[in-house]
């Protein structure tokens, strides 16, 4: 799932609320900014459900990340981060080739980005990432994937094209596959940009200072729409969010697997709650609300499954802080 995780999280959650600046293509913003580290973590939780075929199945799950530059100067900038995420099972599902769930499934994802900004406006630049998903952290090598793409941004005026070269081992589509991309950056007005091409399309409206609006689809198998507002003017740092997901994604664990075979999961939620905002760096929300069309399985394809898991629609909550410095 990208930022990166384990094929079992999209069937777990999917990020609800993303920040204003996360979406497609905010890597390829044409400054270099003053030097920041930002650290985020966060907790969601699925209570109990039935499966389809019978049996329970509850989930429960922490993260952390931390990102920082640690170089830059007027034209270039080094930006290394790193993640963690402890997903905890509780269900007495079984696939018949691998076995039982495990009680915890670790992922650790260490990455590095590399921009150069020219005078011009052009940017260049790469970002790679190596991770791992197993029940104990580096037990063996069946989990582990990367991540590498590399990308140019040509400036027409205030608009752009963005050429991209990705490859996603565990992408739930696509996965493995060196995909080339080009998406054109459009601005109609101060209020609007839009990303429209492969292997995302993007747009976000902001029609006042309190109001933002965005949706965005990739072929890697995620799509979102959602839309926060600041009510209040007298409370500008209060949010109302919504949202409504979908998503898929697979990985190579567990070690059992056939080398041909992967795990593939997918899921959709709709939530809403609300988010805080301190300064440009430092976000938090609370959220709740509803998944559905929830799959869990194994076999050579999102659509061609040998055997699989159907946890019935439910609840789920989630808080989540990002500070920066």
């Amino acid at each position: 799932m990208p930022p990166l995780r384990s094929a079992l999280l999209i069937a777990a959650s999917l990020p609800l609320i993303a920040s204003e600046s996360a979406g497609p293509g905010a890597w390829v913003i044409p400054v270099i900014r003053p030097y920041t580290a930002v650290a985020a973590g966060g907790y969601e939780y699925h209570p109990e459900v039935d499966l389809a075929d019978g049996g329970r199945f509850e989930l429960g799950f922490a993260r952390a990340s931390l990102r920082s530059q640690v170089w830059q100067d007027d034209a270039n900038e080094l930006v290394l981060s790193g993640s963690w995420q402890d997903v905890q099972f509780t269900t007495d599902a079984v696939f018949p080739s691998v076995g039982d769930f495990p009680e915890h499934l670790h992922e650790l994802q260490l990455g590095a980005m590399y921009r150069h900004v020219t005078p011009a406006r052009t940017v260049l630049g790469i970002y790679a990432a190596v991770s791992t998903a197993d029940e104990r952290p580096y037990s063996s090598s069946a989990g582990d994937g990367l991540t590498a793409v590399a990308f140019w941004r040509y400036p027409l005026a205030r608009d752009a094209w963005l050429f991209t070269l990705a490859y996603i081992d565990d992408a739930a589509i696509l996965g493995g596959v060196p995909l080339p991309g080009i998406t054109y950056e459009w601005h109609p007005d101060p209020s609007t940009t839009v990303l429209i091409g492969v292997p995302f399309s993007f747009i976000t409206w902001k029609p006042d200072k309190r109001t933002s609006l965005n949706a965005s689809v990739s072929v890697f198998g995620t799509s979102r729409m959602g839309a926060s507002t600041a009510p209040w003017e007298s409370a500008p740092w209060l949010q109302l969010q919504v949202a409504l997901e979908y998503g898929a994604d697979a990985a190579k664990w567990p070690e059992e697997l056939p080398k041909d075979k992967r795990v593939y999961a997918r899921a959709a939620k709709v939530g809403g709650g609300i988010g805080f905002r301190f300064g440009p760096l430092n976000t938090g929300s609370l959220t709740g609300g509803w998944l559905f069309a929830r799959k869990v399985g194994i076999g050579d394809s999102l659509f061609d499954l040998d055997e699989y898991i159907r946890p019935d629609p439910g609840a789920f909550v989630a808080a989540n802080l990002s500070l920066g410095f």
